[in-house]
């Protein structure tokens, strides 16, 4: 399959791609430069604002029960607010994303003054009901403004698209110095096991890998080179990359979970972050 005439790589801005695999009538293309997968074309903002805003509460990528949901990511968001803590990036904190609002309530609980942006109408709500001060829509909400001390992302920057536009308007938000953490999954693992699993052979679907591959909502899984590449496009020096923390469920998924995270724990000792088993990857960067 050839690639989009339009296409460019979200991270490095390369026109080099090839063909990768197709899932659920989409298709992802890895690109030659920098190794980042990425959804070709890439959906609308207007198409993902409506599906976020009317149906992602309850299509199945997120849990869509809050008690659960805020229990089995407890470690992402502990994980993700060490490294925010570690680079001196407390205080005001945006939470962008929110959710169920599981992040925003650990960010109180440590003493941060957490705000949070939220797409979804069933979660906003559900965020409000919890007391939460979140605002209803994206980045460039009127009622936004900085300047805040730290951005948080708890598996959100892998649902972007406008990634130039979006980025200027988070660096905007950000103090000189400001901390911006983002917890995803990344183009290493998918691109192991999405091979692995399908014997090299391209034209068979894609597996779903637990939601790696996941169309229209993950748009670009970004390799470790193109993260830090589209990052120093606007302003942010990486400070430092840590191994995502396995999320630990109920039954055999969380006797796989178990397994998979003594594996990870061993192979990062190897390899570190180059290591393809870590499913996520917890970026810090720092707004020069």
């Amino acid at each position: 399959m050839t690639v989009s005439a339009d296409y460019r790589c979200a991270a490095c801005q390369g026109a080099r791609a090839a063909f990768f695999g197709g899932r659920e009538g989409y298709r992802y293309v890895e690109c030659l430069q920098c190794g980042s997968l990425q959804l070709d074309p890439l959906p609308t903002a207007a198409f993902l604002a409506q599906q976020y805003a009317e149906v992602y509460s309850q299509a199945c990528h997120c849990d869509n029960d809050p008690v659960l949901r805020d229990r089995i990511a407890r470690p992402y968001y502990d994980a993700i607010i060490d490294g925010l803590e570690a680079q001196g990036g407390g205080g005001r904190v945006l939470d962008y994303g929110a959710g169920w609002g599981g992040m925003m309530q650990r960010l109180l609980d440590r003493g941060h003054r957490a705000e949070g942006v939220e797409p979804s109408d069933e979660m906003f709500a559900h965020c409000q009901s919890r007391g939460l001060h979140v605002l209803h829509g994206d980045i460039y909400h009127p009622e936004l403004a900085g300047p805040f001390d730290g951005i948080v992302m708890s598996a959100v920057f892998e649902h972007l698209v406008g990634h130039e536009a979006w980025l200027a308007r988070a660096a905007s938000l950000l103090r000189p110095g400001g901390v911006f953490v983002s917890m995803q999954p990344t183009a290493p693992f998918g691109r192991f096991f999405g091979t692995a699993l399908r014997l090299g052979i391209r034209g068979i679907t894609l597996p779903k890998l637990h939601q790696t591959f996941c169309p229209p909502w993950h748009t670009v899984l970004f390799s470790l080179r193109g993260m830090d590449t589209i990052m120093a496009r606007h302003g942010f020096q990486p400070l430092d990359v840590h191994r995502g923390p396995q999320a630990l469920g109920p039954g055999l998924t969380g006797i796989a979970q178990r397994t998979l995270d003594t594996t990870n724990r061993a192979g990062w000792a190897l390899l570190g972050k180059h290591w393809p088993g870590t499913i996520c990857h917890i970026f810090v960067y720092q707004k020069a």
